[in-house]
């Protein structure tokens, strides 16, 4: 695992793995050689004992958009009537 990588998690999602969030969203830049399925399964090794998961929203030669989420507490906030009519909206 790249630490490079795992250090972006940490800088972008801090609210998220601190459980403050229950999402966070960053965009990736790759670097040479790098493989980013591979990083991805790496820090969700790490994570999902913790209750975090770690997803590739979208991708492209430059980059990708990586979403990382707790997801019991997204399911708790998409059963709020009030969040869940916002986004029937």
């Amino acid at each position: 695992m790249s630490e490079r990588f795992e250090e972006a998690v940490i800088a972008h999602c801090a609210p998220t793995l601190a459980g403050h969030k229950c999402g966070s969203l960053f965009s990736w830049r790759k670097t040479g050689g790098q493989d980013l399925a591979q990083e991805l399964s790496s820090v969700n090794r790490l994570l999902q004992p913790k209750g975090v998961r770690v997803r590739l929203l979208k991708c492209c030669p430059a980059g990708a958009l990586v979403y990382v989420y707790r997801p019991a507490m997204l399911h708790k906030r998409l059963e709020r009537t009030d969040i869940a009519d916002f986004l029937h909206g």
